[in-house]
């Protein structure tokens, strides 16, 4: 073997040695399964009854729980008690804690695992100790790195790190106690708020709310009668609507409030009560809320006082004709009744002196303004503002409005006829209607000529000159002839002429109110005349007009001569 060929075998064996040192390396920073103390508790028999305290500590952060006069506490809010229920979930969870895999690694391998002291810079775990009454350590553990069980088959959307399904966990100081365990142990944080007893006021059957205001424009009160009443806003003024949703909303606030954080130590917030919104509560069970509220001024949250009175009755008001048997059962509901008020009355009392941070949704529904609690007006329309803006004044009556008669109401039975009805032409049945025009005398019977001339050749008196034809009905010179025929003297009738001024004409003279006119409306036209009916009309009407004329001017002579001889006497 040669020079060179040596150089390249110890060249290959170092390479297979540094191969072998990695391999070796990465399997002592994994762990393995030992089955040696599966199975086993972590911290042995825990005796829960002797904890009386638990320490919590990551980094800069802790929190110390201490049991004092028979309550858990939290010392970093001046003991406000603490979550009993969730303390004791810790040590019930602490003492069943046993292996389910341990795991044999370095100790430079603490810091990957998460298991280094809590004060560490990098790799720092939680440290959880449990105390006696005197306060020494009774038990600790630290928690580290939870462990991410993968899915099988990758997700198309990412997110394959897993799912935590377990925590990595030892005794400080003891690195043959690292164990993989079945708990998460997410909520154990050293955060004081979470573990504060989160139980609150509950304000049920509320009857009066009264929110005042710095300002007292703002200021408000609803109140209802009924526990299933309507609330009411009180002093509401004409024009004001209240908006009934948001109205029952308050009626509802308060049953079931929570709070974040309680704030101590910290005078600035106390300075900010100065003004605060005052909230006084009223319930049919005679328990009085009295809160103050004010906004955070670096966010949204509210800080809260709440101070509680109870006014309810310690005697039952029996009845007077009440029953034994049912006196009995009265008063034990009553007891029981009572016995539960005052437990809620003796909870709540504790709320006083502390300074609580709520959210914004907490007090929603009672921090409103009282110009919120109203409808806000509907919006007109453009065509109701257009209106409204051309629509013009009434004007006044003029000074020659006295002229006009003014009819005083009547019953619409015997309203007047306006003056358009006066001139609009009556319908045909009428009997006050106006007297239509003259029928023209082309038609006209030809009888009243041949009754005069008969009349002038039998030596009678001449008739008087008949009247214009009007709407009448022509049934006259019917009776007049028929009254010379009988030998009576026809009835003499006054000349229109001769009639006293201011007199209405015979023409314009309106038939009788109590004599209907035989006229009949919309007559049928008559039947085409033949040629020789038309030419002994004509003649007829000639001779008829000839005898007109001769009677009027005979009819003038008595009446000039008699005018002559009063003249003279």
């Amino acid at each position: 073997m040669n020079r060179k060929q040596l150089t390249l075998l110890l060249a290959a064996v170092v390479v297979i040695g540094g191969l072998g040192l990695w391999v070796r390396h990465q399997q002592m920073a994994s762990y393995r399964p030992v089955k040696g103390r599966m199975g086993e508790k972590v911290l042995g028999e825990l005796d829960v009854n002797a904890v009386a305290g638990l320490r919590i500590v990551h980094g800069t952060n802790a929190v110390n729980l201490q049991r004092k006069e028979g309550r858990w506490r939290v010392a970093e809010r001046g003991d406000y008690p603490a979550d009993f229920s969730k303390i004791s979930e810790l040590v019930r969870q602490l003492a069943e804690l046993k292996t389910a895999q341990t795991v044999e690694a370095g100790e430079s391998q603490l810091g990957r695992l998460e298991l280094r002291p809590p004060d560490s810079e990098e790799g720092a775990g939680t440290l959880i100790e449990l105390k006696k009454e005197d306060g020494s350590v009774l038990a600790s553990l630290l928690l580290g790195k939870k462990h991410l069980r993968k899915p099988s088959q990758p997700s198309a959307l990412g997110g394959d790190e897993g799912w935590p399904d377990g925590r990595y966990v030892m005794v400080p100081g003891k690195l043959e106690t690292l164990s993989l365990v079945s708990e998460t142990f997410s909520s154990v944080e050293p955060k004081p708020e979470q573990w504060l007893d989160k139980e609150f006021f509950k304000i049920q059957k509320i009857r009066k709310v009264q929110v005042t205001w710095p300002e007292a424009t703002n200021s408000w009160t609803l109140s209802r009668t009924t526990e299933t009443g309507s609330m009411v806003l009180e002093g509401i003024q004409p024009g004001e609507t209240l908006d009934t949703a948001r109205a029952s909303s308050v009626a509802n606030a308060l049953g079931y409030p929570s709070f974040t954080d309680v704030i101590v130590g910290q005078p600035e917030v106390e300075a900010l009560f100065t003004n605060a919104v005052r909230i006084r509560i009223e319930t049919f069970d005679d328990f009085v809320y009295n809160l103050q509220a004010v906004k955070d001024p670096n966010g949204d949250d509210y800080y809260l006082k709440v101070d509680v009175e109870g006014n309810y009755p310690r005697k039952r008001q029996a009845a007077e004709d009440e029953k034994k048997e049912d006196k009995e059962k009265l008063d034990k509901e009553f007891a029981e009744k009572l016995a539960k008020l005052d437990e809620k009355l003796k909870k709540e009392q504790a709320l006083s002196g502390w300074i609580f941070r709520v959210s914004k949704w907490t007090l929603d529904a009672v921090l409103k303004k009282r110009s919120e609690l109203l409808k806000a007006p509907e919006p007109k329309t453009e065509t109701e503002s257009s209106s409204e803006a051309a629509a013009p004044a009434e004007p006044a009556a003029p000074a020659g409005d006295s002229l006009v008669p003014k009819l005083e109401p009547i019953p619409p039975a015997e309203e007047p006829a306006s003056a358009t009805d006066i001139i609009k032409p009556a319908e045909p049945e009428s009997i006050e209607a106006p007297p239509s025009p003259p029928t023209p005398p082309t038609h006209a019977a030809p009888a009243e000529p041949n009754a005069e001339r008969a009349s002038r050749e039998a030596g009678e008196a001449p008739p008087a000159p008949p009247t214009p034809p009007t709407h009448a009905a022509p049934a006259e010179p019917n009776a007049e002839r028929a009254s010379r025929e009988a030998g009576e003297a026809a009835p003499k009738t006054a000349p229109s002429d001769d009639k006293a001024p201011g007199a209405p004409k015979s023409s314009d003279a309106a038939p009788s109110g109590g004599e209907k006119s035989p006229a009949k409306p919309s007559a049928p036209p008559p039947a085409p005349e033949s040629p020789a009916e038309v030419s002994a009309k004509t003649g007829a009407s000639q001779n008829g007009e000839a005898a007109l004329s001769s009677d009027s001017s005979s009819a003038r002579q008595p009446e000039a001569a008699a005018k002559a001889g009063e003249g003279a006497n």
